[in-house]
């Protein structure tokens, strides 16, 4: 049941995209949702990809930088405190934002019963949600029936809105990589690692300077805290380049992030 019976749900192996894929804004998924993929591109060298769906509420352009969707700024996480009622394949609750959640861990905060008992600290996967109904995975059940006043949160894994200022690196996803964009609701690539272009906003930075997360573009580091940090700077970042329809090239580093919250 949920966590309690396996680490994984429907694996799937790595995709194997063209750039034809790279360029896709797609209203049905294309790949599986949270996909990444390690490409090899001229001149760009290495590069990894996330395939991802924009909940941003608008369309998204290419180099605006993204943060995986939550309920509050430099968060990854929707809380769903004292639902109404449950299963163990689904919550009743409101003030949700249809679609919005499709995908994402639902882990079990708080059993109200019983504190500390089943299935508090289970995980379960969204199937889909409504305003006030939370849908799990029927495969993927709770190993006990979720009850009134019980807590919930709601993981982001790649579902996707602007980033924003000083957002910290564990909450950043990528870059916008379709050259047409992202439109609210579709599918598309997002660049995670290594060498592309970003929007920049900021002050200039100089060569090999760390960059960090502004208003869905990077901004200089500044000598800011690690955490923050989502990417390095190759060539440095002329000071009249400030504007948010310029691109910069940029070193992404978000595959893995060691660095923990608490800039």
């Amino acid at each position: 049941m949920a966590s309690e019976l396996s680490s994984v749900l429907n694996l799937a192996n790595l995709s194997a995209i063209s750039k034809m894929d790279i360029e896709g804004d797609d209203v049905n998924p294309r790949a599986t949702p949270g996909a990444i993929s390690f490409k090899i591109s001229q001149g760009y060298g290495m590069q990894m990809f996330k395939y991802a769906r924009n909940r941003n509420g608008s369309d998204v352009v290419r180099g605006e930088l993204m943060s995986y969707l939550s309920e509050a700024v430099g968060d990854r996480n929707t809380s769903v405190t004292n639902i109404t009622s449950g299963s163990t394949t689904s919550a009743v609750t409101t003030g949700l934002t249809a679609n919005d959640h499709d995908g994402m861990l639902c882990v079990v905060l708080d059993n109200n019963d019983v504190a500390g008992g089943v299935p508090e600290g289970e995980i379960a996967v969204v199937a889909n949600n409504s305003a006030t109904l939370i849908t799990l995975e029927a495969d993927y059940p709770l190993s006990t029936a979720l009850a009134a006043n019980d807590d919930l949160e709601l993981v982001a894994t790649f579902q996707f809105n602007d980033s924003a200022d000083t957002d910290e690196a564990w909450v950043v996803m990528g870059v916008v990589a379709p050259a047409g964009g992202i439109a609210n609701g579709n599918y598309g690539w997002l660049h995670i690692e290594g060498m592309g272009p970003v929007l920049y906003t900021t002050a200039a930075t100089g060569e090999g300077e760390a960059i960090i997360a502004d208003v869905a573009a990077v901004k200089d580091g500044g000598g800011g805290a690690e955490p923050l940090v989502v990417g390095i700077s190759p060539a440095g970042i002329a000071a009249d380049q400030r504007d948010t329809e310029l691109r910069a090239l940029a070193l992404m580093k978000l595959f893995t992030v060691n660095n923990s919250g608490s800039a």
